[in-house]
C-alpha cells in the first residue's frame, strides 16, 4: 500500500488550531469506529514552522477523506512516520502499510 493517496490540510496557527484539531480527532475516531475499525484509516498531525508562527498540518488517508470530506484538503505525499504524531485510526498503520 505504499501508493496510498493522502490528504493534508493546514489547520492554521497552532495556538488557535488546537481546538479544531481536537474536534477533528473526535470525528475521526467516530468514523473509524463506525466503519469497523479498518486498518487502512490513519490520521496524524505535525507542527510546522511558518515564519514567526507554528502551524498544525493534518494528514489523513484517502479512506478517511472519502467519509470526512474535509473542505480544502489537498492530495499530498504520505508524511514521514518519524515526523507526524498519531491522531486517530489504526494505530499500527505504518508497519503494515507504508514502510
Amino acid at each position: 500500500m505504499a501508493n496510498t493517496t493522502w490528504f493534508c490540510k493546514d489547520l492554521g496557527d497552532a495556538n488557535i488550531a488546537q481546538v479544531t484539531l481536537e474536534t477533528l480527532k473526535d470525528e475521526l475516531i467516530k468514523i473509524h469506529h463506525t466503519c469497523g475499525e479498518p486498518k487502512n484509516m490513519w490520521a496524524g498531525y505535525q507542527y510546522l514552522s511558518k515564519g514567526l508562527h507554528c502551524h498544525i498540518e493534518l494528514f489523513i488517508t484517502t479512506n478517511f477523506q472519502e467519509i470526512l470530506m474535509l473542505a480544502n484538503a489537498t492530495r499530498c505525499l504520505a508524511p514521514s512516520p518519524n515526523t507526524v504524531e498519531y491522531l486517530a485510526g489504526y494505530q499500527d498503520y505504518w508497519p503494515i502499510n507504508e514502510y
